[in-house]
């Protein structure tokens, strides 16, 4: 259960704010989470103070906990062979550690048009946990849902595991086609025009090794990379800090495999 309180225009200029609430039958209190006018962000973990219930607390800013504020950059659904693929990549500032993600699940269903909203869908189905373990690693990070039916609709639900809470960041919706073979493909470049990095998103039907190379409109190539990727789903992070304003062309061959885009870098 969360409880969310918010200061009134009859509390300005106090500085101080009394808040009572309730917990409805629950006996402990995990955190408390305060944004502050100022914007600074911090939690208090009852387990350090105890966290029963029925009782007063004293919070003083600048004396908890500095909180993580991760930002969600984006979160994809794609079909994938065996499965939809979630991609996704966060921003992150604050004090805490981030533990890892988890990803939740729902059935998407048709109902008749105007009885639940215009749209004529609904999620009428629970959150189920999608992952196992912790999914961890350097984002960008990818997870592939290989317990889906084809030609259903799934809404996707992703949550960052911080120290002792977890906080939902966004979600998305995908559909599984079947077992579609996956071909050679550059997928795009994103965010593009870029500043100081971007990420490339392709394909591949098997394992093989990549060679990935930004050439400037001279045909030079200003940057080369190479690396083993494997099949379906792949994302590799061009840093552009070195190069200068101005339009390029991005490679990338896979054995007789080959693609190519345009990136733009304005600062």
């Amino acid at each position: 259960m969360t409880r969310q309180v918010e200061p009134t225009s009859a509390d300005a200029g106090m500085n101080m704010i009394p808040v009572h609430f309730g917990l409805g039958d629950n006996t402990s209190i995990d955190y408390v989470q305060v944004f502050w006018l100022c914007g600074y962000q911090e939690y208090w973990d009852f387990a350090d103070i105890g966290g029963s219930v029925d009782r007063y607390i004293t919070l003083v800013e600048r004396t908890g906990t500095e909180s993580t504020d991760v930002e969600l950059t984006y979160f994809e659904a794609k079909t994938a062979e065996n499965g939809i693929a979630l991609i996704w990549d966060v921003g992150v500032s604050g004090g805490e550690h981030i533990q890892g993600y988890d990803l939740y699940r729902r059935i998407v269903r048709t109902v008749c048009k105007g009885i639940v909203n215009e749209a004529g869908t609904a999620s009428i189905s629970r959150w189920t946990k999608v992952n196992d373990a912790l999914i961890t690693g350097r984002v960008p990070l990818r997870y592939v849902d290989d317990c889906v039916d084809a030609n259903v609709t799934y809404d996707y639900r992703l949550d960052v595991v911080l120290n002792d809470r977890s906080d939902a960041l966004g979600t998305t919706r995908g559909k599984w086609s079947g077992n579609v073979p996956v071909v050679f493909a550059l997928r795009g470049i994103y965010p593009n025009p870029v500043t100081t990095e971007t990420k490339v998103s392709f394909t591949l039907p098997e394992d093989s090794p990549v060679d990935l190379g930004v050439y400037d409109i001279a045909g030079r190539e200003v940057l080369a990379k190479w690396f083993k990727a494997e099949a379906g789903e792949n994302i590799d992070t061009i840093d552009t800090a070195g190069l200068a304003n101005g339009v390029y062309i991005v490679r990338v061959t896979a054995g007789e495999n080959e693609g190519a885009a345009k990136m733009v870098v304005a600062r």
